[in-house]
């Protein structure tokens, strides 16, 4: 089964017809039988980009659409090197909380709007595969 790592702008894209990145988010999503994986910083981070009524709106749709939550509890000092190895990127919470999930769950795959992941690297070098694709 293939699993993928969900970004914040990515979620809201899903969400929000009027997002100019929806059409390819919702494509990825169309047929999609996988595991969608992502952290609460990144819920955190979509509910901070929409309004408070639509905070709930994302909330039922991690609940629907069965998305699981990497937990980062264990991750803090990998979170705090890779936010400072990347601050000139920036490496937000958010991202640095994918970072984690990537590299303890070995998934390589995210769909994410922002152009960064293109850049990230985890500690074995690996690169990410980003879609919707660049």
């Amino acid at each position: 089964m293939q699993s993928v790592l969900l970004d914040a702008g990515a979620l809201v894209a899903i969400l929000n017809r009027n997002d100019r990145h929806h059409a390819d988010l919702t494509e990825l999503l169309e047929g999609f039988e996988g595991r969608l994986c992502t952290t609460w910083p990144v819920i955190s981070e979509a509910c901070s980009l929409v309004s408070e009524r639509a905070q709930v709106r994302v909330l039922d749709w991690i609940a629907e659409a069965g998305v699981e939550i990497v937990s980062i509890d264990a991750g803090l000092e990998f979170m705090r090197k890779q936010m400072i190895d990347y601050g000139d990127l920036p490496c937000d919470f958010a991202d640095a909380s994918l970072l984690y999930a990537a590299w303890t769950t070995k998934l390589r795959d995210v769909w994410t709007i922002d152009s960064d992941f293109t850049v990230f690297r985890l500690p074995d070098r690996s690169r990410f595969k980003v879609n919707p694709s660049r």
